[in-house]
């Protein structure tokens, strides 16, 4: 059986409906939790209609974004990309250099394009 293939708009309207939670848009339209943050990464469209819930709440005066999570970055963006370097673009060695799991770096290259802009 394929799976149900849906079109940028159908999941900005998804996260339009959630009001921004990305795993109740990924709830609705029956897909996994990585499926909306591809989408998202990947499509303007799509990070375009999250910064206009982001917007419509804060005029609605709930400060929080429509993020999966607020927790504070551990780590500056220059630090990531400096460990990067100077461990030659090995992503294991630089999360041993700023003493987490290789995973974590790889999250915080995915949130944060001008870390992979600078590194690549």
């Amino acid at each position: 059986m394929r799976a149900k293939r849906f079109g940028v708009e159908q999941y900005a309207e998804a996260l339009r409906q959630a009001r921004g939670n990305r795993r109740r848009a990924s709830q609705l339209l029956g897909v996994s939790y990585t499926t909306i943050y591809n989408y998202i990464r990947r499509y303007p469209a799509v990070q375009e209609e999250l910064a206009a819930l982001d917007q419509a709440r804060r005029e609605e005066g709930d400060e929080r974004p429509a993020k999966a999570s607020t927790r504070p970055e551990r780590y500056s963006p220059e630090t990531v990309v400096e460990a990067l370097r100077r461990s030659g673009g090995i992503k294991a060695h630089a999360a041993r250099m700023l003493h987490c799991s290789r995973q974590a770096v790889d999250g915080y290259i995915r949130r944060h394009p001008e870390v992979r802009e600078a590194w690549l």
